[in-house]
């Protein structure tokens, strides 16, 4: 079963071929989400037809992996950019058949202003726990200190967060 913090983002990706049909052997991709670097994977066997063709990279991503620009924009449903880099690699063929030399061209382009992707129910609270970490590391780092040593932190009873202490 998969993560509830593990999304799919599907990133339109418009290829431009000035030639006639090509047959890519391999599409090798690496996604960046504002900046920064979010997954990568490869299409195998793509045939790109002559002019424009849009081909969609399926990127599941874990939300709580991401970095914590990432994780507060997908949070509050802000516009991202998304930036798609890699080679097609394909084969050159003699006489049209025979498999003679492979070559690599590269790729890179960007999505600006592209809507967020809905988070799930179920994903909203690590999302919000991670936000929380990034914007209050120190208290963080605190909280759990204490939690781990069982010392007591400003604020009376309960272990000190303001709750009582049992028995007390």
């Amino acid at each position: 079963m998969e993560s509830p913090t593990v999304i799919t983002i599907d990133v339109p990706v418009n290829i431009y071929n000035p030639d006639g049909k090509v047959s890519v052997r391999n599409l090798y991709y690496r996604i960046y989400i504002n900046g920064e670097y979010v997954g990568d994977g490869f299409k195998p066997y793509l045939d790109l037809p002559s002019g424009n063709t849009t081909t969609v990279f399926n990127l599941k991503i874990d939300l709580l992996s991401l970095g914590c620009g990432v994780s507060d924009a997908l949070l509050n449903q802000e516009n991202i950019t998304i930036r798609v880099e890699g080679y097609l690699q394909f084969d050159i063929k003699a006489f049209g058949i025979i498999p003679w030399k492979t070559i690599a061209i590269p790729f890179n382009t960007t999505a600006k202003q592209y809507k967020t992707p809905e988070i799930p129910q179920q994903a909203l609270a690590p999302l919000h726990l991670k936000t929380l970490i990034c914007e209050h590391p120190d208290t963080i780092t605190q909280i759990l200190q204490t939690l781990q040593t069982g010392n007591a932190a400003p604020g009376g009873g309960g272990g000190g967060w303001g709750f009582p202490s049992p028995g007390g």
